[in-house]
């Protein structure tokens, strides 16, 4: 029986959707005859390129200024042409920091050695090498693997696995905004009169630039409030600005002030000195778990009242506060050593953000844990439901008291949200371990023997006085027939 769950085990972790660092989503092709959920992916194997399996919580690999991509995927259903088509979206240009080129191919269904060479498993063996772009921010970036085929019978089918490759060595998008090296300034432009004085030299404008800013805190977290604190600095050596406006706003209506006024007032700054800006503002609860920016305008005079204006901008980095619901999982009270229990957990993502790895765990003395449930990816309003199986053993081995009782135990609940960090929920439980039961079928047949016995034996005598009966009766008959032969002879 523990053998044929396990198996069970194996089907539901190979159905369920799929990856550690992927969120596997099914999308039939339009037009043509769906052949349903076709490939999966191999959760439990060690590929070449990978550090672990995707179980273990396997994501792609940054290094040399690429990253690589390693999508084992198993069909379950017979290829037609034994080999699948995939195409690879990098997401909005403007913002990935891949090189964007060809990386469409045809990959075959083949063997490979796997978990380091102790064994082979068969599967398509999906390999990227994606280059990465000059001046890429740091960050977590989608890339979707579409796959299209055919299984034996013509129906086609569309499946898309989207994965998230972390880029640890890019530009920080919360540092501060480089300066301009050197204080030359363009000339100011005509020429000055007055008084009937001839042409006057131009001078050059001030220039103001964002001299450092902080974010608190950092990252951000959609639907809360944040200080920012700015200082910006008059780069000019020979001249002050005066009558500094600095307006602070957000490049979308996911951020809004929230202080009295994001206007600010400066009548003087003098060369080389600077202004801060300290201003609250808050990030919208439905604004996306990305990088967002922060706009300064900046209007000012410089000598002889020449109006000037420039903008800068700043960069923060907003997250989604991660909510997740479970239902309380049912563990029995009482359980038998050498079952097997099968503990079902439902997971929840209340949240506006994906979570990632979601996966359930049990520890308690004299239970054995089968492993791991692992359920994925879970995007925003989703929900998945898997089946953990433990085996029943004894609390200690050493003497016949200490076997059973009652064991203490946690099931720990473990996601990531999309910068990686890893939070646990954890539930407590107790159950009572009692001894096996043990059938004992052989002594209910002998019980039940000599009650056969004693029926046979009653169904004989039956038998033998039905038939005495009737030969007594044949007899009787016989001798009175006789006896009227001999009277009609006398």
């Amino acid at each position: 029986m523990r053998k044929g769950l396990v198996i069970l085990l194996a089907v539901i972790m190979t159905v369920l959707p799929a990856g550690t660092a992927l969120a596997a989503e099914d999308t039939p092709a339009a037009g043509t005859q769906d052949a349903g959920t076709v490939l999966a992916i191999d959760n439990e194997n060690l590929y070449p390129g990978m550090d672990q399996p995707y179980s273990s919580g396997y994501m792609p690999a940054v290094a040399g200024g690429s990253a690589s991509i390693v999508l084992p995927l198993v069909p379950a259903q017979e290829l037609q042409g034994g080999s699948i088509n995939i195409t690879v979206d990098l997401g909005d240009a403007s913002s990935s920091p891949f090189v964007f080129q060809n990386y469409d191919k045809t990959v075959g269904l083949k063997e490979h050695m796997v978990n380091n060479g102790a064994g082979r498993a068969k599967a398509c063996l999906v390999e990227l090498n994606l280059p990465l772009a000059e001046g890429r921010l740091s960050g977590r970036y989608p890339v979707t693997v579409s796959v299209q085929g055919q299984v034996q019978g013509g129906a086609q089918f569309t499946q898309a696995f989207t994965l998230y490759v972390t880029v640890t060595d890019g530009i920080d998008p919360n540092a501060p905004a480089a300066q301009d090296p050197g204080d030359a300034d363009a000339p100011a432009g005509g020429t000055g009169g007055g008084g009937g004085a001839g042409g006057g030299e131009a001078k050059p404008k001030p220039k103001v630039m964002l001299g450092g800013y902080s974010v608190n805190p950092s990252p951000v977290l959609a639907g809360q409030e944040f200080g920012l604190s700015v200082t910006l600095q008059n780069t000019s050596d020979s001249q002050p600005i005066k009558n500094m406006k600095v307006t602070v706003s957000g490049e979308t209506a996911d951020i809004i002030p929230m202080g009295e006024t994001n206007s600010f007032y400066f009548k003087k700054v003098a060369k080389q000195e600077s202004a801060a800006i300290d201003t609250r503002l808050m990030v919208q609860q439905t604004a996306e778990p990305k990088p967002q920016k922060i706009l300064l305008h900046v209007e000012y005079e410089g000598d002889g009242g020449t109006e000037v204006t420039s903008d800068e901008s700043i960069v923060i980095q907003v997250k989604q506060p991660v909510r997740i619901e479970y239902d309380e999982p049912e563990i029995p009270q009482e359980v038998n050593a050498g079952d097997t229990m099968s503990v079902s957990m439902n997971v929840m993502n209340m949240g506006k953000g994906t979570v990632y790895n979601v996966r359930a765990e049990v520890e308690a003395p004299g239970l054995v844990p089968e492993g791991s449930l692992f359920l994925g990816n879970l995007e925003s309003g989703a929900a998945k439901k898997g089946d953990l199986y433990v085996f029943v053993s004894t609390l200690d081995s050493s003497g016949a008291d200490a076997k059973y009782g009652y064991t203490n135990g946690k099931m720990t609940l473990s996601y990531e949200d999309e910068f990686g960090e890893v939070s646990t929920q954890e539930f407590d439980f107790s159950t009572n371990i009692n001894p096996p039961v043990i059938n004992a079928p052989q002594e209910e047949e002998e019980e039940e023997k000599p009650e056969t016995q004693s029926q046979w034996w009653i169904s004989v005598l039956i038998l033998g006085a039905v038939i005495g009966g009737i030969l007594g009766i044949r007899y009787a008959l016989k001798r009175r027939k006789q006896k009227a032969e001999d009277n009609e002879d006398v």
